[in-house]
């Protein structure tokens, strides 16, 4: 019997509160509103209206609302997906699920202040 992609998880998933963007780079810089995120990585949800490469080298996150911004963290396509049924907002209709890489401290103190003040538990 195979694992389910939830066994395989190394990190515990946390929903993200509130209007979060994540920002992909390099150019062309691409939007998506982050959905969870983990230590290991994020899934965010986006409109494609032509088509993202998959060559993403750092994503930023930010939030407006807190004038929050943690800047160019590695990261990596794991899977790109389109978002079947309905959905709350029918504009975003692909997902994307990446796997952070290797932080700096800096990186890593933030990302875990940022899941313990702005995500819920899945």
């Amino acid at each position: 019997m195979t694992k389910s992609r939830h066994d395989r998880r190394k990190y515990q998933r946390f929903a993200v509160k509130g209007g979060v963007l994540a920002v992909l780079k390099p150019f062309p810089i691409k939007l998506g509103r982050i959905l969870d995120i983990s230590k290991g990585g994020l899934e965010i949800r986006y409109f494609q209206d032509e088509e993202w490469p998959d060559t993403f080298s750092a994503i930023s996150i930010l939030m407006a609302s807190e004038q929050i911004c943690l800047n160019d963290i590695p990261i990596k396509t794991i899977d790109d997906l389109e978002v079947d049924g309905l959905v709350a907002n029918p504009i975003e209709n692909r997902r994307r699920i990446m796997q952070f890489g290797d932080m700096t401290a800096e990186q890593q103190e933030y990302l875990e202040r940022f899941i313990q003040k702005y995500t819920a538990q899945l």
